[in-house]
């Protein structure tokens, strides 16, 4: 675990504490945005209705007001405080069919990671075929072999910074880094 400085611990076992941070922070703020145009307009709607003011009412959309105004400022700061952690990690998201068939041999003498194994290069070959990304159940079948040998070798492309995994139900999502610099 990375402590960042700030309050709690913003890595998660599976590296994304930052990201779902960051997601839970911006929808956040988008619902309490969108509180504060519906009162908003409540308000005015009602008040236009009513022909005059009534206080009760401009009271209480005050204090809804001051309160959504309150939650968009902590989300907007939680926001930037997760954003920040991703930045210090290195953290990134990766979006399929980003990763191109030449890209991993470009980057397998770049960054010194011409020593992949042969069922290595199988995976990384099996995830360029699948345009990025492959279940790990997936993956075990289509390379005939067993479960451990298989997550022993992720290990290491993950180690080398070449894969990526997001736990999916029972089995996990593998898919190929495509932020490795390219040429």
């Amino acid at each position: 675990m990375k402590d960042l400085g700030f309050s709690g611990k913003v890595r998660s076992r599976d590296g994304r504490g930052p990201f779902r941070k960051l997601v839970f922070y911006g929808i956040s703020l988008l619902l309490s945005l969108l509180v504060i145009v519906t009162s908003t307009s409540v308000y005015f709607v009602l008040s236009f209705m009513e022909g005059s003011m009534n206080w009760y009412l401009f009271y209480l959309y005050l204090a809804i007001l001051t309160c959504n105004m309150l939650v968009a400022g902590v989300s907007l700061a939680g926001a930037l405080r997760s954003y920040m952690a991703l930045e210090k990690t290195g953290s990134h998201v990766i979006f399929a069919g980003d990763v191109s068939p030449g890209l991993i041999d470009r980057t397998r003498t770049e960054n010194g990671i011409s020593n992949l194994t042969g069922l290595e290069s199988e995976i990384v070959d099996a995830l360029i075929k699948s345009h990025g990304r492959a279940l790990q159940s997936q993956l075990v079948h289509s390379l005939g072999t067993s479960k451990a040998t298989l997550s022993r070798a992720l290990t290491a492309l993950e180690n080398k910074g070449m894969v990526v995994r997001i736990r999916k139900g029972v089995t996990n999502e593998i898919i190929l880094d495509s932020e490795i610099p390219q040429k």
